[in-house]
Parts: C-alpha cells; sequence; structure tokens
C-alpha cells in the first residue's frame, strides 16, 4: 500500500512509523488527520510457555530497541 501510494495511486491508513519517513522527506502527505483512529499500543502475540524460543526473544529485543526512539 505505501507504494502504491508513493505511486500516486490513491489514499490508505498507514501506521506512522512506516511511512514516517516518506512524510518528512514530503513524498507522502497525512490527509484526514481529523479522522485518524486512536493510537494503539503494539501487540506481539507468541506461543506461551517458561521459555520463548530464541528467535522469539531476539525479534522483541530488535523491536524493543528499535522502537525506543520512536515513542
Amino acid at each position: 500500500m505505501r507504494r502504491w501510494c508513493l505511486n500516486g495511486y490513491g489514499i490508505t491508513l498507514k501506521s506512522e512509523w512506516d511511512v514516517q519517513a516518506d512524510l518528512q522527506e514530503g513524498r507522502l502527505l497525512s490527509i484526514l488527520d481529523a479522522f485518524a483512529p486512536p493510537p494503539n499500543a503494539l501487540q506481539i502475540v507468541y506461543p506461551a510457555g517458561a521459555e520463548q524460543p530464541r528467535r522469539v526473544r531476539a525479534l522483541l529485543d530488535h523491536l524493543e530497541k528499535g522502537l525506543k526512539n520512536t515513542c
């Protein structure tokens, strides 16, 4: 959808973190802000258990590190 909008085909609802650079560089414009849904928290669902698989822990650590500067 991001690429579709960058090519000028229309509008879409995207997470700001996904298009933040495009907005800052002027490649995309934020419109209809008065109708934007309220912010929501990022949620991750992973298998229950006492010990998380290493790949799940690595993903959570990566996301936490990457999102710290954006919140």
